[in-house]
């Protein structure tokens, strides 16, 4: 099974271990909610953005085997919010998994040389997405490894053995100098 891309430079390894964690938070607690009201259109503007946004963070680093699974994502949100698409059960447990696997790319890609956070992810598919075992994900702490996903989800793009490249750098435009 093809892993992602291992981000070798220490201090881009950790910016994106935290960008990563942030948006996959997100997408969870918005999906969370999305199962109780899937018609809230900010909801739905709010998960496409983080994973428009975690599509881009991959795209910057090379990191192809996230970047693929993070785009279908932001596909299947697409549909949601422009109404060519339901958010009934089927697509939610789809995009659920969709976020476990890009969560175990991103861990794979800042922990590829780490054999001991390796062996701490788990062997079991995750169960199905429900309110009550999201909670419990949503509660356990972020060191946490995350569940395992369907072979073909994660196995999607190949591996890519070209160094990465940094094309563009996001900046807090309260950082930047305004004289």
């Amino acid at each position: 099974m093809p892993e992602a891309n291992m981000i070798e430079d220490a201090k881009l390894r950790e910016l994106f271990k935290a960008e990563s964690e942030e948006h996959l938070q997100r997408l969870d607690d918005a999906l969370l909610q999305l199962e109780k009201t899937p018609a809230d259109q900010a909801l739905l503007e709010e998960a496409f953005r983080e994973a428009h946004s975690l599509k881009g963070a991959a795209r910057m680093l090379g990191l192809n085997g996230i970047q693929k699974p993070a785009h279908e994502l932001e596909d299947e949100l697409n549909s949601a919010r422009r109404g060519t698409q339901a958010l009934d059960a089927e697509v939610l447990a789809r995009i659920s998994a969709r976020v476990a696997a890009i969560r175990r790319l991103a861990l794979e890609a800042v922990t590829a040389g780490d054999m001991s956070a390796q062996s701490a992810v788990p062997e079991q598919p995750p169960a199905p997405h429900s309110p009550s075992s999201a909670s419990a994900a949503s509660a356990a702490p972020s060191a946490a490894a995350p569940p395992r996903t369907e072979p073909e989800a994660a196995a999607a793009a190949p591996i890519s053995s070209a160094p990465f490249r940094i094309e563009s750098v996001r900046v807090d435009t309260r950082k930047l100098d305004t004289s």
